[in-house]
């Protein structure tokens, strides 16, 4: 399927872009991941880490209706009087539905009907190189309560949200939230010198369709994951959906030196050249 005459991809390039963040995906990529998500006219597609709105412009170009949610309010509300909505109306793009959302399980307020709603969720899930992820929640064991009275304009604490977690928990999300035949792409953040296939989330529900690799500064790269949803989400099999996923990560073969998770968490200090402790 052609992702777009070259022309018309040249003219969302980020150099003209009015609204940016550290975290922008390169529109190349962005319409690369539209097309992985079948972006078209009728179908409704759902970016929950939409930071500035980067990869939805071209699902939205695409004829797609948008949604995105995002844990940072500041980047939602934009600056100098610019938001996400300011690349959308460069473009005569219609507005995507965006929303403040912790897309952790013990936060995400979404609404999982019988059978999924969504024709795709594509998205780049935070991984701490540019921006690390976050979740509600705070490192402390107690936290002083609210007053009533600030509490209808009150943003929640946010603490670490480990990125081997964070990709369990957006495979689950998916099987749980898509149509079937539906789509997760999504950019999964690797240490290619302890990358195997087995650092791959996986989900009975889901299948995956392709895994390509971008180098970035050696030894880091990022696969472009593409899963399809074949089979509908059991409900009285949601802890073992996900303690599955867990052992996968967790559990060395006989032949891996490490856990397969590490190639995924040991990424921000990959990138940094920093030693990275591991248990004995």
């Amino acid at each position: 399927r052609e992702v777009g005459r070259p022309d018309s991809i040249a003219s969302f390039t980020l150099k003209q872009r009015v609204f940016l963040g550290p975290t922008s995906m390169e529109n190349e990529m962005a319409f690369l991941m539209a097309n992985q998500g079948l972006a078209r006219p009728g179908a409704l597609v759902f970016d929950p880490f939409v930071g500035t709105g980067s990869i939805l412009v071209p699902c939205t170009a695409r004829g797609a209706t948008c949604i995105g949610g995002d844990i940072d309010m500041l980047t939602l509300r934009g600056k100098d009087g610019k938001t996400a909505f300011s690349a959308f109306d460069q473009y005569g793009l219609p507005h995507p539905d965006l929303v403040r959302l912790d897309f952790s399980p013990r936060g995400r307020c979404v609404r999982e009907p019988a059978g999924g709603w969504l024709d795709a969720i594509v998205c780049d899930p935070p991984y701490g190189i540019r921006a690390g992820a976050r979740k509600c929640g705070s490192k402390n064991e107690h936290v002083k309560p609210v007053p009533k009275e600030l509490l209808q304009n009150h943003i929640p604490q946010t603490q670490n949200y480990e990125t081997s977690d964070l990709m369990i928990d957006l495979v689950d999300a998916a099987a749980r939230m898509l149509k079937l035949g539906g789509r997760l792409v999504y950019l999964l953040p690797v240490v290619r010198t302890s990358y195997t296939d087995r650092a791959l989330p996986r989900h009975e529900c889901l299948t995956v369709i392709a895994n390509s690799e971008q180098p970035l500064r050696y030894p880091v790269a990022r696969r472009l994951i593409t899963m399809v949803k074949t089979a509908e989400y059991d409900y009285e099999k949601a802890d073992f959906y996900v303690q599955s996923s867990k052992a996968q990560l967790q559990m060395p073969s006989a032949d891996e030196l490490v856990a397969p998770a590490e190639a995924i968490s040991g990424v921000r200090d990959a990138a940094f050249n920093k030693p990275r402790a591991t248990n004995p």
